[in-house]
């Protein structure tokens, strides 16, 4: 899912800038679209808002990471403190990790529109920090890169994929959700 913040979004002085947001889900495209907008956190229902903030266990998790919020259609968005621009330094780009229900559910990356435009990078890459394990056997992205190129183009890239492999007796999610009748279908990738 491609989002482009015109205005940027809370919380403030982190991603309050313009900036693209690029989601790469795992979660199934049905489930994810049953998780509802509402008044809650950054505009989550506030039911779907607990099941959002449901901690991932270790080791399926990067340890310390919080904030900044769940969002409807998505789930809860998870960052490093430590990192800019969550420390208050500069906002270029950012990685996050999306949670539903206890488990990794997307990977995003957050990239500045004004410092891609003003430093018109010919390649910006940075590593996307690791949890210390899977829960899914697969191929995983170590990097992300911003190009700008010289018509202007800007592309973004997951590069140098790695296998990982699940332990064995890793839970896998199970992604569920209402059907149309009310019954409940459910999801295992």
């Amino acid at each position: 899912m491609f989002n482009w913040q015109k205005n940027g979004h809370g919380p403030t002085h982190v991603f309050d800038k313009p900036h693209f947001d690029l989601h790469f889900f795992i979660l199934d495209f049905s489930a994810r679209n049953q998780i509802r907008t509402g008044s809650c956190n950054l505009v989550i229902n506030c039911d779907d808002d607990a099941t959002a903030k449901k901690p991932v266990p270790a080791p399926y998790a990067p340890a310390g990471w919080g904030l900044p919020g769940a969002a409807g259609r998505m789930g809860n968005h998870i960052i490093d403190p430590n990192a800019a621009p969550a420390k208050g330094r500069a906002f270029t780009q950012a990685f996050a990790y999306g949670t539903w229900n206890g488990h990794i559910s997307f990977w995003e990356p957050v990239v500045n529109r004004d410092w891609v435009v003003s430093e018109k990078p010919g390649v910006a890459c940075r590593p996307i920090p690791q949890t210390p394990q899977v829960e899914l056997t697969g191929y995983y992205p170590e990097k992300m890169c911003t190009r700008y190129g010289t018509g202007g183009e800007m592309t973004f890239t997951f590069e140098n994929f790695v296998k990982r492999t699940a332990p064995t007796g890793a839970n896998a999610p199970v992604w569920s959700s209402k059907t149309t009748s009310g019954q409940t279908a459910a999801y295992q990738h």
